[in-house]
């Protein structure tokens, strides 16, 4: 039983959408919008809710996940969010949770190349809300049993056919329709952009998901 937060956006619609034909996957899908047609499947319950309320997980009754995974990001408030959607994780002994942050939260470095261990260093706009998202998981997660595997996966620039259609975020980088692949790009100024594919996403959102680790 997988729950996915955001599942009417760019990521959480390809993980229903991917996810429902796996064998045995029962999909629970949360998002503030309607069900799109093309997401309905018999493996796929849809749930409509605002996160953004303190009494969202109402909504489940009796459902009780094996994996959840927080993919809505909202204009505002996602620390907030996020911290609630780990806290009903943590009550009820989910075993999962996976939460989707960005590398945003390493903020611009140009004087060295960072690793997944360097502190987190953004100071303000959406890095900040990055981070500030990703510690409130974590002070939850140290002060709680440690019941529930927690997952930060920090994404770059996600691209590829979907994005393409999402012509008011990635309009900036239609380069990536002409080049392909995942890959490091260094621009006048020197600044790189990382990418990664929107199916290497999906795949190792799958491993986590359906993988003992």
């Amino acid at each position: 039983k997988i729950l996915i937060t955001g599942a009417g956006g760019y990521i959480g619609r390809m993980l229903v959408e991917q996810f429902k034909e796996g064998p045995d996957a029962q999909i629970f899908a949360i998002d503030v919008k309607n069900q799109p047609k093309e997401l309905e499947h018999t493996r796929v319950t849809w749930f409509v809710a605002d996160l953004k309320k303190a009494d969202w997980f109402g909504i489940l009754g009796s459902v009780k996940p094996d994996v959840v995974i927080h993919t809505a990001w909202s204009d505002s408030n996602n620390e907030q969010i996020a911290a609630r959607v780990f806290d009903y994780c943590i009550r009820n002994k989910i075993p999962k949770f996976i939460h989707l942050s960005a590398i945003d939260g390493y903020g611009t470095i140009s004087d060295t190349l960072y690793i997944e261990n360097d502190p987190l260093r953004a100071h303000d706009g959406y890095a900040r809300e990055v981070v500030d998202t990703e510690n409130a998981i974590k002070k939850l997660y140290s002060a709680s049993g440690k019941h529930t595997q927690l997952y930060i996966l920090r994404l770059p620039i996600v691209f590829g056919p979907r994005a393409w259609q999402l012509e008011h975020f990635f309009a900036t980088l239609g380069f990536f329709k002409s080049v392909g692949l995942p890959l490091m790009i260094s621009s006048p100024d020197e600044l790189l952009f990382q990418a990664i594919h929107e199916d290497d996403v999906v795949d190792v959102l799958g491993l986590l998901t359906f993988n003992k680790l």
